[in-house]
């Protein structure tokens, strides 16, 4: 017999460690004209950014589903234009070496019923 009795439960794994070798965000093509992304329980930032890097550059954000491995869903611009309606966002200032991103100025703010970056606006 060896030195682990049967009765000893399995080892609990270590919660900071990888429980497999499967990449925790993956990214794979979704038809012709769209980009999956699934971030898997575990992933920081870096692997986001990292998988993210990959994406062309005319790839946009659509929608996304799941829950405890949210899939993220980009999708070529279909009208052919640079960037998706809406307004612009401003750019931020690049985090200082303790990671705090500068909040924006007032005057970097969209005023009261503007939409928000991102949201096309629809003639009524």
């Amino acid at each position: 017999m060896g030195i682990v009795s049967p009765d000893t439960p399995d080892p609990q794994p270590v919660p900071h460690l990888p429980l497999d070798d499967r990449k925790r965000v993956t990214v794979r093509p979704a038809g012709l004209d769209a980009v999956e992304v699934t971030v898997r329980p575990g992933a920081n930032r870096i692997d986001l950014i990292e998988a993210l890097l990959w994406l062309a550059n005319d790839l946009f954000f659509e929608e996304h589903y799941g829950d405890v491995e949210p899939v993220l869903v980009f999708r070529r611009n279909p009208t052919g234009a640079a960037a998706p309606a809406g307004t612009p966002v401003p750019a931020r200032p690049a985090p200082t070496q303790d990671h705090h991103v500068p909040a924006p100025s007032p005057d970097e703010m969209p005023g009261p019923g503007a939409p928000r970056a991102g949201a096309s606006v629809a003639a009524c």
